[in-house]
């Protein structure tokens, strides 16, 4: 509509149907989980984007693509938490890939120009007139980076930030109440003996359906820590009195207690995970 663009989102979506949607003008995917996958939009005429960021990690799945496809590659974080941002971004990436043997012109290729020629960005190809948007790393080895200069000035250097921090809002409100252990409780269905159970895989973002038999006491379904199956809750942090969203949970590994936490994009609510009522409360 704009003549933008468009960037996809379809882990999992292979053949015909990823031909499909790469035909409905999808330019580009960044959920790609394993080669295969990746291999199918590229010959659909998609970019893939190798995303790897501190919740979901595809490099190692991708990476044995660059030498065939590099024309067709580029790196994304997705998401980086700050304390991992700390670490590094990009430059991390292309670290990675020189290391296992990748030609370096190539890996540059796909984090510097890749991006700038798919999105038409009037940046980073440093030719006459073009803003100087350029980094200084210290080698072609590790990458790190010393300087980084915004239309030609200075704004970082050695891990500083030289730009003077702007005034922002509180942002972290929370207006949610204590919950207590029974408003955890999941009523046993008699019509419905399998309970429908979410499994989570370690570093990637897709999920799947199970339907499981799982132990009930008093009316209640229970969590089952002999399959690994534990109770999932979800607070709305932004209104007082909304009671959780409960459901269950496969793939943590956790056998007591629970954890929590209210970074899960985009609504960031409180989402917690735990072996029993009582530790979720």
């Amino acid at each position: 509509r704009y003549g933008r663009p468009v960037d996809g989102h379809a882990p999992g979506l292979l053949g015909s149907n990823a031909e499909r949607y790469a035909s409905a003008g999808i330019s580009t995917d960044h959920e790609c989980f394993t080669a295969e996958e990746a291999r199918g939009k590229l010959a659909a005429d998609m970019k893939i984007l190798i995303r790897e960021g501190s919740a979901a990690r595809n490099f190692d799945a991708l990476i044995e693509l660059l030498p065939r496809y590099y024309d067709c590659l580029m790196f994304c974080s997705d998401d980086k938490h700050p304390d991992t941002l700390l670490l590094g971004h990009i430059n991390q990436l292309v670290a990675r890939a020189v290391a296992l043997g990748y030609s370096v012109f190539e890996v540059l290729q796909m984090a510097c120009l890749n991006p700038v020629t798919h999105y038409h960005l009037p940046i980073g190809q440093l030719r006459l007139g073009d803003p100087a948007d350029f980094i200084v790393v210290d080698n072609l080895t590790d990458f790190g980076v010393r300087q980084t200069y915004l239309d030609g000035v200075l704004v970082a250097e050695n891990g500083r930030c030289l730009v003077p921090a702007a005034p922002v809002a509180v942002l972290n409100n929370f207006h949610a109440e204590p919950v207590q252990a029974p408003q955890f409780a999941v009523a046993e269905q008699a019509t419905q003996p399998l309970t429908p159970v979410m499994e989570c895989f370690d570093g990637q973002l897709i999920t799947a359906r199970r339907n499981l038999t799982l132990p009930t006491a008093n009316g209640q379904v229970q969590p089952d820590l002999a399959q690994d199956v534990l109770k999932l809750a979800v607070l709305n942090r932004y209104a007082p009195g909304v009671p959780p969203a409960v459901a269950f949970i496969k793939g943590f590994g956790l056998k007591m207690g629970a954890l929590a936490s209210s970074v899960g994009h985009d609504s960031h609510n409180i989402t917690a995970v735990g072996a029993d009522d009582e530790s979720l409360a």
